[in-house]
């Protein structure tokens, strides 16, 4: 990877691997709360926010993060970030859309 490395931010719990796959690109801190004074204080000198249901990316969230790059949700739904934000900043907003697929299937084939 060629420039400084990524300074990323999980708002919520994670698994091992996937804290080791951002570790691979950058700097990682893990927050113990993800209300928003917490994010806000967390994301000053971050690229990449991860968050999952509890965050709420607001735009005062994102206007405190004028290096973020990325927002990663790990779930289904953006209701809990401010898109409009994000998309008027230029941070790219990603998810998993299809994570409950299997679940949902087990659930209802079981």
């Amino acid at each position: 990877m060629a420039g400084k490395p990524w300074q990323i931010v999980f708002s919520e719990p994670y698994s091992s691997e996937a804290v080791a796959r951002m570790q691979s690109i950058g700097s990682v801190r893990q927050l113990p709360a993800c209300d928003e004074q917490s994010l806000i204080d967390a994301v000053a000198d971050c690229d990449g926010l991860l968050v999952r249901t509890s965050s709420q990316v607001t735009r005062k969230v994102i206007e405190a993060a004028p290096s973020l790059r990325v927002i990663g949700r790990g779930g289904v739904g953006l209701d809990n970030i401010d898109l409009e934000a994000a998309r008027e900043r230029g941070v790219t907003v990603v998810y998993t859309p299809t994570a409950a697929t299997d679940s949902v299937t087990t659930v209802f084939t079981a």
